[in-house]
């Protein structure tokens, strides 16, 4: 029984140390699509050099997917429509 329970204390102990944060960086840009991915690349290189922390990542982020979610429409303080991309780019970090 107490091995049992050493086993278990064990495995939520490492279970704590091994949590991995996930989380998304959206970038929301007025600029043609050929800059987006531009930006978008920039970013990813950013955060896997650690110059563009998440906010919920100590360690290094790696960055395993990055993409172009598409168009999208919005008024500007004129009341004119005007083009909006939206990009992100998914992370992970181990703390």
């Amino acid at each position: 029984m107490k091995k049992l329970i050493m086993v278990f204390a064990l495995l939520a102990t490492t279970s704590l140390f091994a949590e991995t944060v996930t989380g998304v960086h959206t970038l929301f840009s007025r600029i043609s699509q050929a800059d987006v991915e531009a930006k978008m690349m920039d970013a990813v290189e950013d955060i896997k050099r650690g110059r563009l922390r998440p906010h919920n990542c100590s360690s290094r982020a790696k960055v395993y997917a990055a993409g172009v979610n598409g168009m999208s429409y919005r008024v500007n303080r004129h009341g004119e429509l005007e083009k909006q991309w939206t990009a992100y780019v998914k992370y992970s970090c181990r703390d």
